[in-house]
């Protein structure tokens, strides 16, 4: 492990949107009130859990929980390009629509490999791709699945 492949394995951790029941709608599909949503885009199938700020920020604890775990070597997420975009952005967050126009920008080729590689098309879930450091002598894999679990 050490000679051919420098000491560590993948390890990918799936984070899926947490199910919410739905609720019991108060106005019904003759209310006009409600009928047009003009932030709407009907292209769109995302749901948009993952990709705001409140989420993204959970995300960016748990990615800098497990980049400070001995046993994790390199941590990649979509809280790395938020990082990035942070750093590009004078150190100051990107808020809601920031981030829109971000994900809107970005070539569809980049926006691919990038950022789907991370979170799907849809929001609902992101993977966190990890290094485990297998060559650490104090590795105990079942406990450190646990503190994943625990984090995430």
């Amino acid at each position: 492990m050490d000679e051919e492949l420098g000491g560590t394995a993948t390890l990918d951790i799936i984070i899926t949107e947490p199910f919410q029941e739905t609720t019991e709608t108060i106005f019904n599909d003759d209310d006009d009130l409600f009928s047009d949503d003009l932030f709407e885009d009907e292209d769109s199938e995302a749901s948009g859990y993952w990709w705001n700020i409140y989420s993204l920020n959970k995300l960016e604890l748990i990615h800098d929980h497990l980049d400070a775990m001995p046993e994790i070597g390199k941590v990649l997420s979509v809280a790395s390009g938020v990082k990035l975009a942070r750093q590009i952005n004078d150190g100051k967050n990107l808020n809601d629509l920031e981030l829109a126009l971000l994900r809107s920008v970005l070539p569809e080729d980049i926006r691919e490999t990038l950022l789907y590689s991370y979170i799907n098309k849809d929001d609902s879930i992101v993977r966190i791709s990890t290094r485990v450091n297998e060559s650490s002598t104090n590795l105990n894999r079942k406990e450190l699945l646990e503190k994943i679990k625990v984090v995430c």
